[in-house]
C-alpha cells in the first residue's frame, strides 16, 4: 500500500523480507556506496532495499535502494505493475479520451485543475520536529556519503531540490545531486538545461536572491515525481498525490518563504545569491555511472535544517544498470505511453532498454500506414521532455515487440538499408551524457527499421517466407503428438 512517509514504508519492507538491515559500522566514504551497490546486485530483481545503521560519524542511518526493484516501486504505487498504474493515471486524467492531438493537447493544463490531490497546507510537519538554525546548522552532521572515487566529494544524490519560478510562481521540484562544501554551503551540479536553473538566472539578473530548499525523504514517490519529465506549469507534488491517491501535506519552511511536503525526513533550507558568479566546479557520477563534470556550480547559502526526532537519510546509487534511477525512467515510459498514443495514435509500444540506460536508446513499434511515417514519428517522440535523451530511436512494425531487443536487431537486419532508413538528427545537449561534444552540441540516430512498401524496396519476391503455409500448422498441429511436438510448438 502507498505510504507518505518513509518510516512506514520501511516497516513494511521489513514485514515483507525485502530490507536488510546493516547493523555493523560502515564507512560513509565509497565503503556504504560499494556496500549498497553489491547488494543490490545479489538478484537479478534488484536485491532488497538496504538500511544502514551505524555509519561512522553520524547518528543518522542511511537508506539505500529503496526503489531499486519493480516490485518495491508497486509497492508505493498500490498497484500489480507499471502498467496497471499507468492505466490508473491515465483514467483520472482522462475520464473521458478526447478526440485527435488538438483534444490530447488541451489535456495538459487540466492536469493542475484535478480537485482533492494538489499540495495540501498544514500548519506543523514532522519534518520539523527538530530546527537548527544559524550557528547550529552543521552539514556534517549529515551522513551524505562519497560514492565513487574520481566525485569531487560526498555527493547528495536523492534531494528533491524545490525553488519557485519567480515569473509564473510555480513551483519547480527536480532531483539534483549536491556536495558539500562546508558547513552551511553546499554546490548544486547543475545542468544548463534545467528550468529550475533558468529560474535562479531570471532571480539573479533582478538582483534577488532566489529560496531554495532541499528535501530529503518522505514518501518514496516524491523522489520519483522529482525526478519525472512534468509538463511545465504543473506540480510534481501533484503528480505524486496523483500516484498515491492522496494529497501530499506541505507545510512552511522556518527561514524561506516556501513550502516543503511535511512528512519529509530532512528539510535544508537555504538561498541563492544574486552575486554568485558560479565558479565552483564538481564532479559527480551520472545515471549511466561516469563522472560528469560541472564548471558553474551556484552556491546554497544554508539557513536553516529541519528533521524528524530520528531521521533516516535516503541515498541512490549511481552505477552500471539496472539502479533505482534506471528504474524510475522505466516507469516514466510506461506512464507517458497513453498520452503518447492520444498524441501518435500510431504508436503501439515503446521500451527504453535498460542496456541504453533506460534513456539514451527507445524503441517504438507502430502501425505503419504511409511512407515517411516513421520520420515523423522520431521527430516527434524525441520532441518529448520524457524521450528527449534518448540518442537513438529504433521505429519497427507493429508486430515486432519492442520488448526483445533481439527482435527488434532482427528488424534492423532485415528492413534497413543504411543509406536510405538512417539519418542523423539534431537534439538537445545532454549534460551527463558522456559522449557528449564540449560544445553542448547533440545528434540523434534515427533509425527506420519498417518493412518498405513494394514502390520503396528493389525489384524482385524479397518477403519473408521462413513459415509453414496454413494448411501444413493446422496439419502439424493434428499430429502434433505423433511427431514428437510439445503442445502449442507449430
Amino acid at each position: 500500500m502507498p505510504s507518505n512517509q518513509l518510516a512506514d514504508f520501511l516497516a513494511a519492507l521489513n514485514d515483507a523480507d525485502d530490507l536488510r538491515r546493516v547493523s555493523v559500522e560502515v564507512d560513509p566514504e565509497y565503503e556504504l556506496a560499494a556496500a549498497a551497490d553489491a547488494i543490490a546486485r545479489e538478484s537479478a530483481d534488484g536485491g532488497p532495499a538496504v538500511l544502514f545503521e551505524n555509519v561512522r560519524g553520524s547518528a543518522i542511518p542511511v537508506a539505500a535502494n529503496l526503489l531499486g526493484a519493480n516490485r518495491r516501486i508497486c509497492r508505493t504505487l498500490g498497484c500489480a505493475d507499471f502498467d496497471d498504474a499507468s492505466g490508473r493515471l491515465f483514467s483520472a486524467l482522462m475520464p473521458e479520451v478526447p478526440e485527435g492531438w488538438a483534444g490530447a493537447l488541451k489535456l495538459v493544463p487540466r492536469i493542475s485543475q484535478l480537485g482533492g490531490l494538489p499540495p495540501r497546507l498544514v500548519k506543523t510537519g514532522a519534518c520539523q520536529q527538530i530546527v537548527k538554525l544559524g550557528s547550529d546548522v552543521e552539514l556534517s552532521e549529515l551522513p551524505i556519503p562519497a560514492i565513487w572515487p574520481g566525485e569531487t566529494g560526498p555527493t547528495m544524490t536523492a534531494g528533491q531540490v524545490h525553488l519557485l519560478d519567480a515569473e509564473t510562481g510555480t513551483r519547480l521540484v527536480s532531483r539534483q545531486r549536491l556536495q558539500i562544501v562546508d558547513e552551511r554551503s553546499l554546490m548544486i551540479h547543475w545542468s544548463p538545461y534545467d528550468a529550475a536553473y533558468h529560474a535562479f538566472r531570471a532571480c539573479a539578473d533582478a538582483g534577488q536572491q532566489t529560496p531554495i530548499a532541499i528535501v530529503l525523504g518522505g514518501d518514496p514517490l516524491l523522489t520519483y515525481a522529482a525526478d519525472a519529465p512534468v509538463p511545465g506549469g504543473n506540480d510534481p507534488l501533484l503528480l505524486a498525490g496523483l500516484l498515491g491517491g492522496q494529497s501530499v501535506d506541505v507545510v512552511r519552511g522556518r527561514t524561506i518563504e516556501l513550502e516543503v511536503p511535511a512528512e519529509a525526513e530532512i528539510v535544508i533550507e537555504g538561498y541563492l545569491s544574486p552575486d554568485d558568479r558560479c565558479e565552483q566546479r564538481g564532479a559527480s557520477a551520472s545515471d549511466l555511472g561516469y563522472l560528469t563534470e560541472y564548471d558553474s556550480c551556484p552556491t546554497v547559502h544554508v539557513t536553516a535544517i529541519t528533521h524528524r526526532a530520528n531521521p533516516v537519510l535516503p541515498v541512490i546509487i549511481p552505477g552500471r544498470q539496472p539502479t533505482e534511477e534506471h528504474l524510475y525512467h522505466k516507469l516514466t515510459e510506461r506512464l507517458v505511453l497513453p498520452l503518447l498514443r492520444l498524441l501518435l495514435p500510431e504508436v503501439v509500444d515503446v521500451n527504453r532498454p535498460l542496456s541504453g540506460g533506460a534513456s539514451r536508446m527507445l524503441f517504438v513499434s507502430i502501425n505503419r500506414r504511409f511512407s515517411g511515417q516513421a520520420q515523423k514519428v522520431t521527430d516527434a517522440v524525441g520532441s518529448l521532455d520524457a524521450f528527449s535523451a534518448a540518442k537513438t530511436i529504433v521505429v519497427v512494425d507493429s508486430n515486432v515487440d519492442v520488448q526483445q531487443e533481439a527482435d527488434v536487431w532482427a528488424a534492423v537486419a532485415a528492413n534497413v538499408a543504411p543509406e536510405r532508413d538512417i539519418r542523423i538528427a539534431d537534439r538537445a545537449g545532454d549534460y551527463s551524457d558522456p559522449a557528449a561534444a564540449l560544445d553542448g552540441a547533440a545528434g540523434r540516430l534515427c533509425i527506420d527499421a519498417t518493412r518498405k512498401f513494394s514502390s520503396m524496396t528493389y525489384p524482385g519476391t524479397r518477403r519473408f517466407v521462413a513459415a509453414p503455409a496454413p494448411d501444413c500448422l493446422e496439419r502439424l498441429i493434428a499430429r502434433a503428438s505423433e511427431l514428437g511436438l510439445r503442445q502449442g510448438e507449430p
